[in-house]
């Protein structure tokens, strides 16, 4: 369409931006900047802040000299709305929140725990409609795609959750982002599996790795050879940054987009390891997930320059870290 401006090439979250317009003009990817939200950062709350995410996220601002605290359980009960305002209560207006708090699926994937997470999300929003957010990011998750999503995952694929946390995700984006509860910039990020110093083994990565140094057996479900795409948690905290300085609304799957199969972050763990791993092939589990590979332009779009570190690169680091801690 000669010398109009052409919607479709995009996925719909790029003209989502208060601070910036994206568009494509004759095949060109076109960027109109509106400096509105440059106002400098006066607190940065951390909800979730005990948990692997959170912790990180919050010890590295605080390397950047940044001004943050972060909140708990304890310090806010989100599952009570007394308990999120009083701490809300002394907050000062124009804040930056940052919401990792979740009952994650491994804990808990109920109807409970389904509740609970939206509870949570409707607490909140009750509570800061009272108090004038500067912006929001939120940390959702890429099981709002469901188990087998059309390949490659992008933006647009539809959300198709098959388990209680994929829908209570999904919710929570909704509530956050058409509530009207929180009048600021809201930040979407679906995260795949995080990994990285300090995640206590918890990730596939992580578990992985100490299986292999303790010498045990690792057991792959079917042959193997399903992929994944794994972040490293230092990429969040670097993406959660930029959103704090220069806040947007924007939905975004955060991933590499250089997926490896199961087999292959095995090897490679191994060889970084020094040692032939034991894989043990079991039978495929009927309820798990299949192959995550997504188309990554909407990221390297809205973060020009941005590079996340590939997976293969990133199991090697993790496990020369662990080897020499």
């Amino acid at each position: 369409m000669s010398g109009a401006s052409d919607f479709r090439q995009l996925p719909e979250c790029f003209s989502e931006s208060p601070a910036s317009f994206m568009y494509v003009k004759d095949g060109n990817t076109l960027l109109e900047s509106y400096d509105i939200v440059s106002k400098r950062v006066q607190q940065i709350v951390i909800m979730g802040h005990t948990g692997f995410i959170g912790q990180t996220l919050y010890r590295w601002l605080n390397s950047e000299g940044l001004p943050v605290i972060g909140a708990s359980s304890e310090e806010c009960n989100l599952l009570d709305s007394d308990s999120v305002n009083i701490f809300f209560s002394n907050i000062p207006e124009k804040a930056d929140v940052v919401f990792c708090s979740v009952i994650n699926r491994h804990t808990d994937d109920s109807i409970r725990s389904l509740h609970n997470n939206i509870d949570m999300v409707e607490n909140f929003i009750r509570c800061v409609r009272r108090k004038r957010l500067r912006s929001l990011i939120y940390l959702s998750s890429v099981d709002v795609y469901g188990r087998f999503p059309e390949l490659p995952i992008n933006e647009k694929t539809m959300p198709i959750p098959s388990g209680y946390y994929g829908v209570s995700k999904l919710c929570s984006e909704f509530l956050l982002k058409h509530s009207g509860g929180s009048d600021c910039p809201v930040a979407i990020l679906r995260l795949p599996g995080v990994y990285g110093q300090g995640d206590k083994g918890k990730s596939i990565v992580g578990l992985f790795t100490d299986r292999l140094c303790s010498g045990e057996v690792i057991k792959l479900s079917g042959d193997g050879m399903v992929l994944r795409d794994y972040v490293e948690v230092g990429d969040v905290c670097r993406i959660v940054k930029d959103l704090i300085e220069k806040p947007k609304t924007t939905t975004l799957n955060l991933a590499t987009g250089n997926s490896l199969t199961l087999k292959e972050i095995v090897r490679t763990i191994g060889e970084t390891i020094g040692s032939e791993p034991d894989i043990r092939y079991i039978t495929k589990d009927e309820n798990s997930a299949g192959d995550l590979i997504f188309d990554t332009r909407a990221l390297l779009i809205q973060f020009a320059g941005i590079q996340l570190t590939e997976l293969k690169r990133g199991c090697a680091s993790y496990v020369k870290a662990k080897l020499y801690l």
